[in-house]
This record gives C-alpha cells, structure tokens and sequence, in this order.
C-alpha cells in the first residue's frame, strides 16, 4: 500500500514536472515572439522555473535543456527578476517602460557583497547557505499567499510544494520553519508633523 502511494505520488509530481515545463516553454517561446521583451512575463516565468526546480530531485540543468529547451544563464535571469519581483514591480509601478537592462542594474549586488561569499569562512558559508534558504523559502511562500489572493489555487499549491521540496533537500520539516511579521519600512519617509 505505502509503495503504491508513493508511486501514485511520484506519477502525480512526473505529471506536475511535464505540465511545467509545457508552461516554460509556451512562456518562453511568446517572451522571445515579441520585440518589447514584457518584464511582468518575465517574472512569471521565473516564478514557474523556481517552482519546477523545487521540483526537480534529479540534474535541474539537463532537465532544463531537454524539457524547457532553455539555457542555464537564461533560465537564472528569470528567477533573478523573479526574486526581486518586488522591488522590480515597485518601479514599474513608477517608471512604466522600464528595460530590461535598468530591472537588473536595480536588482544588482555591489561588488563588496559578492566578495564576502568568496572570502567565508566554513561556518559563514553555512549561514550565507542558510540566509539563502529562509530568502528563498520566505518569497515562494509569498507567492503562495498572493496566488490565493488572486484565487490562482494550482500556483499556490506548486509555491507551497516547492516550499517543502527545498525543506526535504535539508532534511527539515515544515515545523522547522519561525514565521516573523513585521512592518516593512516605506520607500518614502512619512511626513512628520510641525508641532505649533
């Protein structure tokens, strides 16, 4: 009974896997069709190949070329302006026809934070490892959230599945996860007000 259940469940993620990678594909195939690269596409299908390499327990880069037919350095930019969908829907949100190249050149690292990974001693690579993990973990359950906002049930679902995929791969469980709310400061400093 316990191996049919995990077969069923191996056949239903194989199914999920193939639906994605369909998914890839068709978006990548209509962000290439048009001349004005759309950056909300883009972030879409980041937030698609992040999911599916959630997914993926075997070579995400094979997979990614024979399934999606995408390169590696493609598939990386799009979950790139996928992670910081926020900051670059902040500024669109000001600047409409923002480029390609100004998402990036506003999501970039100065180059003094690239050289703390280089420079880590053992335990800081565990921590930058693990910051990386509750970054990741944080936003797919953001996603999660705002699909059920938009009432997008199957996205939410994958968010939350590539949650617990990235969960397994460090041996830990759900409970494992501390959830911290918290305001986040303004863009734009609040008026004070003048006392008479």
């Amino acid at each position: 009974m316990l191996a049919r259940n995990s077969t069923l469940e191996a056949n239903q993620q194989d199914d999920h896997l193939a639906a994605l990678a369909h998914q890839i594909r068709d978006q990548h195939q209509q962000i290439r069709r048009t001349l004005g690269l759309t950056l909300g596409q883009m972030l879409d299908l980041g937030d698609l190949l992040i999911t599916a390499q959630g997914l993926i327990q075997s070579n995400w880069k094979r997979w990614l070329r024979s399934e999606c037919f995408l390169s590696v350095s493609t598939a990386q930019l799009y979950q790139q302006l996928s992670r910081n969908r926020h900051a670059i829907e902040a500024e669109l949100s000001r600047v409409p026809d923002l480029t390609l190249r100004a998402a990036r050149r506003l999501i970039s690292k100065p180059k003094a934070a690239t050289t703390v990974g280089r420079t880590a001693t053992r335990a800081s690579a565990i921590d930058i490892a693990t910051v990386r993990l509750a970054e990741t973990i944080s936003r797919l359950l953001w996603q999660a959230l705002g699909h059920l906002a938009l009432e997008e049930e199957p996205k939410a679902i994958a968010s939350l599945q590539g949650v617990l995929s990235k969960l397994r791969r460090k041996r830990l469980e759900f409970h494992d996860i501390a959830i911290v709310v918290q305001r986040q400061a303004s863009a734009r400093p609040r008026a004070r007000r003048r006392s008479t």
